[in-house]
């Protein structure tokens, strides 16, 4: 199989010619280790999808970690009609992300569906994940410039953001 340049996604080194971002990827995971809180900004075509991706990848490998791997490009309107709504939204990607790559919180979440109607459902629910689940969680979010002009979601980032400061009183994601 010849090898070809990407421009349309996610890169695979087996199909696609790559720039080596080793050094970077290993710079990445040292942030996540220290439980720091980051944003990969690039312009289109940069690398993020596939590095999220190689990224999930890398923390699954190291076995103390369930990443979930989503991404906002196919949110639809609907989600933005209110908090509760996102909040729903929001545990889907989740859902369908454990569902692809984290079985056993797949199986957790199945047998233990929440009721979503607000932020704070949506925190506890996120508080007794973490609490159930001996490994760090990394939440990994792709695309979030689709969303980005959107009141509801500008306070969803407002809600992760506080999730996250909270988390040495709470289980949380890491």
């Amino acid at each position: 199989m010849r090898k070809e340049f990407n421009i349309t996604g996610n890169c695979f080194p087996k199909l696609h010619y790559m720039a080596d971002v080793s050094h970077k990827m290993t710079e990445t995971i040292e942030l996540i280790e220290k439980g720091k809180y980051f944003i990969i900004n690039r312009p289109r075509q940069y690398g993020k999808t596939t590095t999220l991706y190689a990224l999930a990848h890398a923390l699954r490998q190291k076995g103390d970690y369930i990443a979930l791997n989503m991404s906002f490009e196919a949110v639809g309107e609907d989600a933005y009609v209110s908090e509760m709504s996102f909040a729903r939204k929001f545990l889907r990607l989740m859902t369908k992300a454990a569902r692809l790559e984290e079985k056993p919180l797949f199986s957790w979440i199945n047998q233990h569906p929440p009721e979503i109607h607000s932020w704070d459902d949506l925190s506890d629910f996120i508080s007794e994940m973490a609490d159930r689940f001996p490994q760090k969680i990394a939440i990994l979010i792709d695309e979030v410039d689709q969303s980005s002009n959107n009141d509801i979601f500008i306070r969803f980032l407002a809600f992760l953001r506080n999730k996250f400061l909270a988390r040495n009183a709470e289980p949380t994601f890491h």
